[in-house]
C-alpha cells in the first residue's frame, strides 16, 4: 500500500513539472506571436442572446496594445465599437 502511495505521489510531481514546462513553452510562443497595431485578428465572442455559447468572429483590427496580452479591438458591427 505504501509503495502505491509513493508511485502516485511521484507521478503527480512529474505531471506538475511537465505542466509547468508546457506553460512556459506556451507563454514563450505566445509572446513571440503577439499582435501588433493594425493586424487583423479573430475574436471569440459570445452569441447574441446565448451568453454561455461563443464563436469566432472577424477579422477585426487591433487598435491599441493595452498590456502584454490585452488589446483594444475595433468591432464596428457590434453595439460596443471597441473592446
Amino acid at each position: 500500500m505504501l509503495s502505491l502511495r509513493d508511485r502516485i505521489r511521484t507521478s503527480v510531481e512529474i505531471a506538475n513539472e511537465m505542466e509547468e514546462k508546457t506553460k512556459k513553452k506556451g507563454k514563450c510562443w505566445y509572446d513571440k506571436k503577439a499582435r501588433e497595431v493594425g493586424e487583423q485578428v479573430l475574436l471569440l465572442l459570445p452569441l447574441i442572446g446565448k451568453p454561455l455559447q461563443a464563436k469566432f468572429c472577424g477579422p477585426y483590427t487591433v487598435v491599441k496594445r493595452l498590456g502584454e496580452v490585452d488589446y483594444l479591438i475595433s468591432i464596428p458591427d457590434r453595439r460596443k465599437a471597441q473592446r
